[in-house]
């Protein structure tokens, strides 16, 4: 079909130009329409050049794997492309196998991208010491339990607030921002109807169960965008201290945060001009629904300090993501949530998306503009110095 003029004369357009044309006046559901049409097109694009390899290979000798990293969303939940939610238009991917040592069908049990290797290993006749993942090829022949009774975890995505979540049977629960979600896929797959509190606890008892770690009830601490250059200093009291802190790095570098832990409780500095919300997370001595009632949180930004004390009367945990304590100096916002999230390991690596020939590659495809890589550019070479 014809583009639709928002996305301008030209019949080739990137992310950027959606992003800008969904934000137009007159942009409706026959606009979508057409980008989910022309998503729908190079995908039959790309099934037509596999048709020409897989018609060449032997059923009795070749194995075949087609996965996904990714699915998009096509404002399913009011959000376009991909690596910014847990729900299942992004995590739900085709996982296709092929050859000698599959039986044909349908099979519907849990699997994952992690039973990729052993798949292939299992299928070439080597051994895998050690895997997380089980080979696809014993669900062929009807031995589904291991994978029914088996928890999974996701999380770690591209960008935006930090978000994890867990899949055991038909229940999924996310934890993102404060606020945790419970779904019952099997009732309802398009994840439209939030259960929490029903089965929150679970859902973080499967968290625990599938990365083998810790999964606890602490606090999140997020400063929002800013435009300032200067750091923000934030300085949470907690009575009876506190056992553990920690931040996420953003793997797009868009922000930066480092927290320490003193006497006194958590002392978190968010890097100034920012382009997006960055947040910390600790867990304190004590039950975090006993002291809340009793927290301060102190804000320094070049000249300016703030002194924000905690409500009187303890609040308990909603799942909700509302704040306890929120502060506000120099133009920027502090706010003080619960959370749930898992304890990080001395072991977790730090991922890292970005490069400067991955981020110009990266310009030439829409994700992102020159002005970025030049100041990630700038920002390299000061690490360098």
């Amino acid at each position: 079909g014809e583009t639709p003029s928002s996305l301008g004369s030209d019949d080739t357009f990137h992310l950027n130009d959606v992003r800008r044309a969904s934000r137009k006046k007159g942009w409706g559901e026959a606009q979508r329409q057409y980008i989910r049409d022309r998503y729908d097109n190079n995908l039959r694009f790309i099934d037509d050049q596999l048709t020409r390899i897989l018609r060449t290979l032997d059923p009795e000798r070749d194995v075949v794997l087609l996965v996904a990293d990714h699915g998009e969303e096509f404002w399913d939940h009011g959000g376009f492309e991909h690596g910014h939610t847990l729900f299942d238009e992004l995590l739900h991917v085709p996982m296709i196998a092929w050859g000698p040592g599959f039986t044909a069908g349908r099979y519907d049990a849990p699997t994952s991208l992690l039973d990729v290797a052993p798949t292939i290993a299992q299928a070439v006749g080597v051994g895998l010491p050690t895997a997380e993942g089980m080979p696809l090829q014993p669900l062929t022949e009807g031995q589904r339990e291991p994978f029914d009774r088996r928890t999974q975890a996701f999380g770690r995505k591209l960008y935006g607030d930090v978000i994890w979540g867990s899949l055991d049977g038909q229940q999924k629960y996310i934890s993102r921002a404060g606020k945790e979600k419970v779904f019952d896929l099997g009732a309802d797959p398009s994840e439209k109807a939030d259960l929490n509190p029903d089965g929150a606890e679970d859902g973080r008892h499967a968290m625990e169960q599938a990365l083998d770690r810790d999964v606890t009830l602490g606090f999140r601490l997020d400063a929002a965008v800013s435009k300032t250059r200067d750091d923000l200093i934030a300085r949470v009291f907690v009575p009876g201290g506190v056992k553990d802190a920690w931040t996420y790095p953003d793997p797009v570098r868009r922000g930066e945060s480092e927290v320490f832990i003193d006497d006194n409780g958590v002392i978190a500095q968010f890097k100034g001009n920012r382009k997006a919300t960055v947040e910390v997370f600790f867990v304190p001595n004590r039950p975090a629904e006993e002291i809340v009632s009793e927290m301060t949180l102190q804000l320094n930004q070049g000249e300016a300090e703030v002194t924000v004390d905690a409500r009187q009367s303890p609040m308990p945990n909603s799942g909700k993501g509302r704040a306890i304590l929120r502060g506000r100096v120099d133009k920027r916002t502090v706010s003080l949530t619960y959370a749930v999230a898992p304890v990080p390991s001395a072991e977790d690596t730090v991922l890292d998306g970005t490069s400067i020939e991955v981020c110009f590659d990266l310009v030439a495809l829409g994700y992102t503009t020159q002005e970025s890589c030049q100041e990630l550019q700038r920002q390299l070479r000061e690490r360098l110095r």
